[in-house]
């Protein structure tokens, strides 16, 4: 079951807006949520094993869209 959230949080000033991320993308981690949504992992959120092997695969060179899912940026998924 896949359910798309998209949602935009009023932060009081002064109030860490980053801080708050962190704290909620931690709950949602513990809930066992995933952030794929309909964009797939992005740039922001870290691709899990098997996609990472799938981009790999599908872009040995790693020139379509480097640094997705918060891999290798270099060439040739150089670390």
């Amino acid at each position: 079951m896949c359910h798309v959230f998209h949602q935009d949080y009023i932060i009081k000033k002064g109030n860490g807006c980053m801080a708050l991320e962190h704290e909620m993308l931690h709950l949602l981690d513990q809930r066992g949520a995933q952030y794929p949504a309909e964009h797939n992992v992005g740039h922001l959120y870290e691709a899990k094993p098997a996609l990472k092997q799938f981009y790999r695969k599908l872009d040995p060179t790693n020139s379509f869209n480097p640094g997705i899912g918060k891999t290798s940026k270099k060439k040739n998924w150089a670390e």
